[in-house]
């Protein structure tokens, strides 16, 4: 083989290499030392409740963890595998603004709901992509989010106009 001919033998195989790394991106793996059975539980500091929209029924309620300083917000959901159905966790903010999540280490698919000062579900986010580095913004301004497993929306027929009711945990 001539010189040439293995260059071009080399640049080829690098491509083909480089084209399967962007069809089938390697997806983290849990570390040895955290697995599913080992994974930190959330702390659960709230209770969330979720209400029909023209009758205040009560539709479901959750346990969560609250997001309620830039530390806190900035991680989020981040590295955690797994999630149960009965828990969420509720970000709040010092005002509303039209608020942006994405879904950057996070290794769970989630519904995100965004709710104004009132309480109401003004926006929802459903299925969204784990690892994504794209932008959720919110469509209307809102003062919380509430992240929950994908899928929890739908099973439970939450949609947008449908309120939350926040209750913070005493202290211990």
């Amino acid at each position: 083989m001539t010189k040439k001919r293995v260059l071009l033998l080399i640049i080829a195989l690098l491509a083909l290499v480089v084209f399967i790394f962007i069809l089938f991106p390697l997806k983290p793996t849990p570390p040895k030392h955290q697995n599913k059975s080992s994974q930190q539980p959330l702390l659960i500091e709230g209770k969330v409740y979720f209400l029909q929209n023209d009758t205040n029924d009560t539709i479901t309620s959750i346990d969560v963890a609250v997001a309620d300083n830039i530390p806190e917000r900035n991680r989020g959901l981040m590295y955690r595998y797994t999630m149960p159905d009965t828990v969420g966790m509720i970000f709040i903010f010092d005002e509303e603004d039209y608020l942006s999540f994405w879904m950057k280490n996070t290794h769970i698919s989630l519904d995100i709901m965004y709710v104004n000062k009132n309480g109401v579900i003004v926006d929802i986010k459903e299925y969204t992509m784990p690892y994504s580095e794209e932008m959720i913004p919110s469509k209307i301004k809102s003062l919380f989010a509430v992240e929950v497993n994908a899928g929890f929306c739908q099973e439970h027929g939450i949609e947008a106009g449908d309120k939350i009711l926040f209750r913070k945990l005493p202290a211990h």
